[in-house]
């Protein structure tokens, strides 16, 4: 029973990580400031999702009896929180520089829209 449990939580928090991996993908590709910064909360939030998926399998670990069995799905857990935390950074980065972007849009567009795309 308690296996099916860990199972259960790993597949849920193998697919947060794959959203959250495909919405992070796609955000760099989106144009519109709104839509960007809809795009990263909804990353944001699946983020807190995938950190209370990960909560629930880290105590499902804790039931394991079989000390063999618990550090396989511990190292198995570890693996995931990594990629977990990987993604938050990304998810940080993103913002950031998605509020630079509209700090320097609103500072080009009161500038008449001019870049400076030639570097």
């Amino acid at each position: 029973m308690g296996e099916a449990d860990i199972q259960y939580w790993d597949d849920q928090l193998t697919e947060d990580i794959e959203e959250i991996q495909n919405l992070i993908e796609r955000i760099p590709n989106i144009r519109d400031d709104a839509d960007k910064t809809d795009a990263i909360d909804r990353a944001k939030t699946k983020l807190r999702k995938a950190k209370g998926t990960k909560r629930s399998y880290k105590m499902e670990t804790r039931l394991v009896v079989d000390v063999s069995q618990r550090r396989k799905f511990e190292s198995r857990l570890s693996s995931l929180d990594q990629q977990l935390k990987t993604l938050s950074a990304d998810v940080k980065a993103l913002e950031a520089e998605s509020q630079r972007g509209e700090l320097l849009g609103d500072a080009n567009g009161a500038a008449g829209g001019a870049t400076d795309a030639d570097g």
